[in-house]
């Protein structure tokens, strides 16, 4: 990267080799369809190039290039507004079918539609490592990595997200 940013540009092709599949598997596990995954991944690449001034060579570059792709994916939050996400929605389904009474089964229903729409208002870092965490039951080691903190300080986000979750799901009834 500091030949890159030292504008000898052919290099970032290097770097996209040794990371686009890293990259491409940040974005897919946080809810992104395939297509948009790599549409993300390139636009890592544009925006790595675009601000390779900003990158000062004193830190790592993959905690570097991970804070490009936080944004990258935050912003695609913002853009597309996302309200429903499929790994609840499996999640739920998952739940639901487990239930022996029909009566219970709409009760589950009806708890997991707010956590859900719970889930929604939460801002989406929050939801981010609630998904990840949670749902899709990544080990807090590896998202420390992708976030580019300890496995302690993961824990405490993902506490203090849960807390979050726990405030606007009972502020919201049904």
């Amino acid at each position: 990267m500091r030949s890159v940013a030292r504008g000898e540009t052919e290099q970032l092709g290097v770097l996209f080799e040794r990371y686009h599949r890293m990259l491409f598997s940040f974005f897919h596990n946080r809810q992104q369809q395939p297509e948009q995954s790599k549409d993300l991944v390139q636009l890592v690449f544009y925006r790595m190039l675009k601000y390779r001034h900003g990158f000062s060579g004193d830190g790592e570059f993959k905690k570097w290039m991970f804070h490009i792709a936080r944004n990258v994916l935050y912003d695609a939050h913002k853009k597309q507004k996302r309200h429903t996400t499929d790994s609840v929605d499996d999640w739920q389904d998952q739940v639901i079918d487990q239930s022996p009474d029909w009566m219970q089964q709409q009760l589950d229903k009806e708890r997991l539609d707010r956590l859900r729409k719970a889930l929604d208002q939460l801002p989406p870092d929050k939801k981010d490592i609630l998904i990840q965490s949670k749902i899709k039951g990544q080990q807090y080691a590896d998202i420390g990595l992708q976030l580019g903190c300890s496995e302690g300080a993961v824990k405490v986000k993902v506490f203090r997200a849960l807390k979050a979750l726990k405030a606007v799901y009972k502020n919201n009834p049904a």
